[in-house]
């Protein structure tokens, strides 16, 4: 049997699960509740007994949710046809009106937006009715990047800040997400366990079950897993952790979900909830690598699979593909590319992304007329890379910024930047061209005076110098003309490399930076690659 990757975070001991517990109110609003009853992400927290409103128009389903919660006097289930809601105001047929009546506060916890159709419109109107949900999630769903960007404008607009992604839903929070939550809990297993008829698949694997993992942030992993096709599936499920080398022994808890697939292909609906996911802890640095089993059990009898999965910690050979290389052995979670353009990062399937540049498509393909042949990324969120202001301080696991940094005017400023949205443990990869084999050879390198003098500045002194080096090394352009050229550009605002270094040069600046501002980060990896220098920090705890 063949099993489609299947990663989701939605699970009781994820972190985004321990952060909402935490930091807001337990109540919560769902519009159009979901295209299956099936909603792991509601359900869990109605079952954890959060108050909520469920507003639904599919008339089966909300009879299927009115009939689940009838017993929780918590969970009022409404009936409402979407093309009768007012766009604004506090009438009866609003939005915000529908939750007067229900009694839902002002601030309430979370809202929950699944239906594509007129999001926009409710995010303003309960804005404009003083509702302030503190966190907003979007089901995004296979949305385009162009099509998600004016929505996000919009919560932008409203005092949002994007603060990553789960599943299929981008997390807007109205206040600064923390930023590290604790790590997945470690735990020794007593009952004695049974090594027959348990079956497990892993999702994502390869034919030789193993992945590789690098760094200290978690391992999400998922897949099915039953004691034969005849029997129930027991409720509860464990995973395992063997240090290779020294044998220590250790679990977690994890979690079961639906997987649908697995009981249509064993034609068994009692198999449906076969699907487990769960959070390796990397936090506590296992340098030796992983075995990891499933063990599940109903709390009187326990059972492991023979098969197993190999968590690798060692090298692996990207050479000819450094970029794809590294991120798969360093990447995981939610994160953002900076400035994508024609090449964006080949990530992992467990990477969930969104796409940041300074301008939309078309201004895009405006500003650099010579990028038209290329496809290229259309951005998700319209920011200034060098501020992010428009993303949450702690939120991302990790921001890709290749072939961006050496763009930045303010590359200190940029770089605390980069380590403010980052959680503690996040990683920052950096490709930046080295000088040295580019079209910047004949250029002299920055040096760090300039770039400590325009952190303290807010400017670079320098700016109009360097579009004279450029249109004289790199446009090669020495004639009369010459001057008139930078003036143009800088008229325009084109956007060129203001910094060049080698790659012990740019080592050298970030070491220098490190301890000079005090800024948190660790260098995981360096890698000279082709005509790049490729850097990977972790943001320190």
């Amino acid at each position: 049997m063949s099993s489609a990757v299947v990663v989701s975070s939605f699970r009781p001991d994820s972190y985004f699960f321990r952060w909402i517990r935490q930091a807001i109110p337990h109540s919560l609003v769902a519009v159009e509740t979901s295209e299956s009853p099936a909603n792991s992400f509601l359900n869990y927290l109605l079952e954890e007994g959060w108050s909520a409103q469920l507003l639904e128009s599919n008339q089966a389903l909300c009879a299927h949710l009115e009939d689940k919660w009838k017993e929780s006097p918590q969970v009022d289930c409404i009936r409402f046809d979407p093309k009768s809601l007012q766009s604004a105001g506090d009438g009866p047929k609003s939005l915000s009106g529908i939750l007067d009546d229900g009694g839902i506060p002002k601030e309430f916890g979370l809202l929950i937006l699944n239906s594509p159709e007129r999001r926009s419109e409710h995010v303003q109107e309960l804005k404009k009715s003083g509702f302030e949900p503190r966190l907003i999630a979007i089901k995004d769903g296979s949305e385009l990047s162009s099509d998600r960007c004016p929505l996000y404008e919009v919560l932008i607009a409203e005092g949002y800040r994007f603060a990553g992604t789960q599943q299929q839903f981008s997390l807007w929070a109205r206040t600064q997400t923390p930023g590290d939550l604790a790590a997945a809990v470690s735990f020794q297993f007593a009952p004695p366990v049974c090594s027959d008829l348990a079956m497990v698949c892993f999702d994502g694997a390869s034919g030789q079950n193993r992945v590789g993992a690098a760094g200290h942030l978690e391992v999400e992993l998922s897949g099915w897993a039953l004691l034969d096709t005849s029997q129930p599936v027991p409720p509860q499920v464990y995973l395992e952790m063997t240090d290779v080398r020294t044998g220590q022994t250790e679990y977690v808890t994890g979690a079961r979900f639906p997987r649908l697939d697995v009981s249509r292909h064993f034609n068994n609906p009692d198999l449906l909830m076969s699907g487990f996911e769960a959070v390796i802890p990397m936090r506590s640095l296992h340098p030796n690598g992983m075995r990891i089993r499933v063990i599940q059990g109903d709390g009187q009898k326990y059972y492991s699979s023979a098969s197993e999965l190999t968590i690798d910690r060692g090298s692996e050979d990207f050479e000819l593909t450094a970029r794809q290389g590294l991120a798969r052995k360093f990447l995981r979670g939610s994160g953002i590319e900076i400035g994508a353009l024609q090449r964006k990062l080949e990530l992992p399937p467990a990477c969930r992304i969104r796409y940041v540049d300074r301008m939309h498509l078309a201004d895009l393909l405006n500003h650099y007329p010579e990028m038209r042949q290329f496809p290229l990324q259309a951005p998700d969120l319209v920011d200034n890379g060098e501020q992010l202001s428009t993303i949450a301080a702690g939120s991302l696991d990790f921001l890709v910024a290749n072939h961006f940094f050496e763009h930045s005017e303010n590359p200190l400023r940029t770089l605390k930047n980069f380590l403010r949205v980052l959680k503690p443990h996040g990683i920052l990869f950096m490709a930046v061209p080295d000088k040295r084999y580019t079209f910047d050879a004949g250029r002299p390198s920055t040096n760090f005076d300039t770039i400590r003098a325009s952190y303290h500045s807010g400017a670079r002194s320098d700016r109009e110098h360097l579009y004279g080096e450029w249109v004289e090394f790199v446009e090669m352009n020495t004639g009369p003309e010459r001057q008139s050229r930078v003036a143009a550009l800088l008229q325009e605002n084109y956007s060129i490399h203001f910094n060049v270094w080698s790659a012990d040069e740019l080592l050298s600046f970030l070491l220098q930076a490190r301890q000079e501002f005090a800024l948190p980060f660790n260098i995981s990896s360096v890698v000279c690659s082709d005509n790049e220098t490729i850097v990977l920090l972790e943001r320190a705890s």
